[in-house]
């Protein structure tokens, strides 16, 4: 029998799974994210944020993996775009290209020497 957590779990998935809605997959990875990955105190899941200040305040990424640095700053570790799972093959390359700018626009906002783009197409991602 599955616990409240597996039932909460898996029924993000089968939306994710069986819906053509973008939102689907990122409640599915926002929770997985969340609550299995970067489950500390000092991880923040932020969905829906501007990877950078320099670049238009109206783009958003999906979501970011931010975590607390030792001199009380956050950084961002992680940049996520995700597409729903019935998107076309060809927008699977919109997503990295839309992760790698992200990605791009922190670097030169930050002084961090490297950020993790990760992407995913329902329930199946790529880092």
């Amino acid at each position: 029998m599955a616990t409240v957590a597996q039932e909460i779990w898996l029924t993000l998935w089968a939306m994710a799974q069986g819906t053509s809605l973008e939102s689907s997959s990122i409640a599915f990875w926002t929770h997985h994210m969340s609550k299995y990955v970067f489950s500390g105190t000092d991880w923040v899941i932020s969905p829906e944020i501007s990877p950078s200040t320099a670049i238009s305040p109206r783009r958003r990424v999906d979501m970011m993996v931010k975590y607390l640095e030792i001199n009380s700053r956050l950084q961002t570790l992680c940049v996520f775009e995700a597409k729903s799972n019935a998107t076309a093959p060809g927008v699977y390359n919109e997503a990295e290209m839309q992760a790698y700018d992200a990605c791009s626009a922190v670097l030169n906002d930050t002084q961090i020497p490297y950020v993790y783009a990760m992407t995913a197409v329902g329930t199946k991602a790529r880092l």
